[in-house]
């Protein structure tokens, strides 16, 4: 668990693409939000770009 920083700093900026990088092996089909989490809009691996469903 994180401390907040990528919320905090990205919470405000809705003009913007949010971007997350990591490995093929880290991906999961779904992830329990907490209410002050910024969804990123895709996340890219080695072998692929996942974009978010609307």
């Amino acid at each position: 668990m994180g401390a907040g920083y990528y919320d905090r700093t990205f919470k405000d900026k809705t003009n913007c693409t949010l971007f997350g990088v990591a490995y093929q092996f880290q991906r999961v089909d779904y992830i329990q939000p907490h209410p002050w989490d910024i969804p990123l809009d895709a996340v890219i691996t080695q072998r692929a770009i996942y974009w978010r469903n609307p």
